[in-house]
C-alpha cells in the first residue's frame, strides 16, 4: 500500500511539473511543409514583440487544426480563410501573413491546365490537411491523399500520379531539396490564396494585438522582404 501511495505521489508531482512547463510557452500547431519555415519566422516575430514565449508543435496533416480547435494547443500557424466554419473554436487574425499560388506539378510539361476542373481526367495527388487542395479537387474522381509532402512528389516521380497539387513555393523547394529535375510547375496556377494565423477562442484578446503587428509588418514591407529572403534560401 505504501508503495502504491508513493507511486501515486510521484506521478502527481510529475504531472504538475509537466503542466507548469507547458504553461511557460504559447503552443502553436504546424504541419510539415517547407513554407512553414518562413511562417514560423513571421509568427515568431509577432509574439516576440508581445513578449510571449512560443513553442511550435508539428502534427501530421489536418490533425494540427483539430488540436488547435480543441484547445490542446493555443493556435494554428497558418491556414486559409474560412477554416473557422469547420473549426468554430478558432479565431482568425484578419491581416494575411502570406500568399501562395495553388499549383499543379507534373513530369509532363505538355499538360494544359486552366483551373481545377481541367484536372478531371488526371490522377491527382494532394497532401492531407491542405484545405485549399481538398476543396479544389472535391468531386474529381481520381484523387490520392498522402500525409507527407515528400511522399507526394515521390509518387509523381514514380508515375503513380499525373499531377501533384501543392503551393508554388513548397513545390519548388521540394523539387530542389529532393533533386527531382524531371518535375516542373505547370502554368497558369490554379488559384492565388491568402493565408492567416489562427488562435483558439480562449486567446481571442490577442487577435487585435497580433493584427496590429502583422499590419505594420505588411505596410512596412517586412513581410515581403522575409518572403524574398526565404525564396533565395530555399529555391534560387
Amino acid at each position: 500500500m505504501l508503495r502504491l501511495i508513493f507511486k501515486f505521489m510521484i506521478t502527481a508531482l510529475l504531472a504538475q511539473s509537466v503542466g507548469a512547463q507547458g504553461k511557460d510557452a504559447f503552443r502553436i500547431a504546424k504541419m510539415e511543409s517547407p513554407d512553414h519555415r518562413l511562417l514560423m519566422r513571421i509568427v515568431s516575430e509577432a509574439y516576440d514583440r508581445l513578449q510571449i514565449p512560443i513553442e511550435f508543435i508539428e502534427f501530421p496533416g489536418k490533425r494540427s487544426l483539430y488540436e488547435a480547435n480543441s484547445g490542446y494547443v493555443d493556435a494554428d500557424l497558418s491556414r486559409i480563410k474560412d477554416v473557422e466554419k469547420e473549426f468554430p473554436s478558432l479565431r482568425r487574425v484578419p491581416t494575411s501573413i502570406f500568399w501562395f499560388e495553388a499549383t499543379a506539378f507534373s513530369k509532363n510539361k505538355d499538360l494544359r491546365i486552366n483551373g481545377w476542373e481541367s484536372l478531371r481526367d488526371l490522377r491527382i495527388g494532394i497532401m492531407r490537411g491542405m484545405v485549399y487542395a481538398e476543396k479544389g479537387v472535391k468531386g474529381l474522381p481520381r484523387v490520392t491523399i498522402v500525409d507527407k509532402p515528400g511522399h507526394l512528389f515521390k509518387m509523381l516521380e514514380s508515375d503513380r500520379i499525373d499531377v501533384a497539387i501543392f503551393s508554388d513555393i513548397n513545390g519548388l523547394a521540394l523539387i530542389k531539396e529532393l533533386k527531382l529535375s524531371s518535375i516542373q510547375a505547370l502554368k497558369p496556377p490554379l488559384e492565388r490564396i491568402e493565408a492567416f494565423h489562427y488562435v483558439h477562442k480562449k486567446h481571442e484578446a490577442l487577435v487585435p494585438k497580433l493584427d496590429a503587428i502583422f499590419q505594420e509588418m505588411k505596410t512596412s514591407g517586412q513581410l515581403d522582404r522575409m518572403r524574398q529572403d526565404f525564396l533565395r534560401e530555399s529555391i534560387e
